[in-house]
């Protein structure tokens, strides 16, 4: 029996089917990544159409053998041949399922680590972002403590500048003060004292026993008019009677009071009622002084009378 013309384009399809089978099985153990990926398809694609070519052929292939009447065995051994190649292509297209999953993984994989990779980078990112608001904010309440302090330690510096002014001002309109109450002092004092010499020196001299009486002044010096209160005896007003009559007036006691020592130079106008009495006046307010608290006392001479009667002689020659 000649071989048919099926038989001999089938054995030529099978042998592309084994070579692509092959080729195929190669990539079971090989770690999977896009180019094999690749590689893989395309051997798939080319082991499907060979192997699709491979079954019509192997059905021209049954039809010649029948023509040519073959044997049971021809066809056992044609069937058995049909599955072993069926078998192989199987086993070829598992392979292939099994690689195509592999790498759908590792793609699901890489598209889950891409994922995780831009959400940390997202966090990243706004972590970053987040660091550079709160530096920000720090910046800024660390720049406004600072712009506060500043203002603070200004407002402070021109509080305390203000308050030296003031003092130095106060200190200078207090020395100021005290300097032109002291020249009025001064100058009231002098005045006092101008004119407790004219009336001093308008006071005539006593005569000598036997002297002839000295001629009379031609013309005096006429005083300005003091007004005076006058001393009646109380004790508790000699104080203010003795400041305004003698010592305002800076009067000497021992120079200016008495001619003698004895009796006064003045009159009594300017006393009233027991402060006429001079030993009644006097022992009148040296007691009164000898019962006040804190009280000293020194030696008197018993022939001092009453102070008041010389205010009242320069009294009566101011009028």
């Amino acid at each position: 029996m000649t071989t048919p013309t099926n038989e001999a384009s089938r054995r030529a399809i099978k042998g592309h089917v084994t070579r692509w089978i092959n080729n195929i099985q190669q990539y079971d153990n090989v770690q999977m990544d896009l180019t094999v990926h690749n590689l893989v398809l395309g051997a798939e694609s080319n082991l499907r159409n060979m192997y699709n070519k491979y079954k019509r052929l192997s059905e021209g292939v049954a039809r010649d053998m029948q023509q040519a009447e073959a044997t049971q065995d021809q066809f056992e051994a044609e069937i058995d041949s049909q599955i072993q190649i069926e078998e192989d292509v199987g086993d070829a297209l598992i392979i292939v399922k099994r690689k195509r999953e592999e790498f759908k993984e590792i793609q699901a994989a890489e598209e889950r680590k891409r994922q995780e990779e831009t959400l940390l980078l997202m966090f990243k990112t706004q972590q970053i972002a987040a660091d550079a608001t709160r530096a920000q904010e720090k910046a800024d309440q660390d720049a406004a403590r600072a712009q506060e302090k500043a203002d603070q330690d200004a407002a402070r510096a021109q509080e305390k500048a203000d308050q030296d002014a003031a003092k130095a001002q106060e200190k200078i309109d207090q020395d100021a003060a005290r300097a032109q109450e002291r020249a009025i002092r001064q100058q009231e004092n002098l005045d006092q004292q101008n004119l407790f010499r004219q009336l001093i020196a308008a006071i005539p001299a006593a005569a000598a026993p036997g002297a002839p009486a000295a001629p009379a002044a031609v013309a005096s010096t006429k005083l300005p008019k003091r007004q005076m209160k006058p001393f009646k005896g109380d004790v508790l007003e000699w104080t203010a009677f003795w400041e305004v009559c003698c010592v305002r007036e800076s009067v000497s006691f021992e120079t200016d009071f008495f001619l003698d020592g004895s009796t006064p130079r003045s009159d009594r106008s300017s006393l009233e009622g027991s402060a006429q009495d001079p030993k009644n006046s006097y022992d009148s307010y040296f007691r009164h002084r000898a019962s006040l608290p804190n009280y000293k006392r020194s030696p008197v001479s018993p022939r001092k009378p009453l102070f008041g009667w010389f205010c009242a002689t320069a009294q009566r020659r101011a009028v």
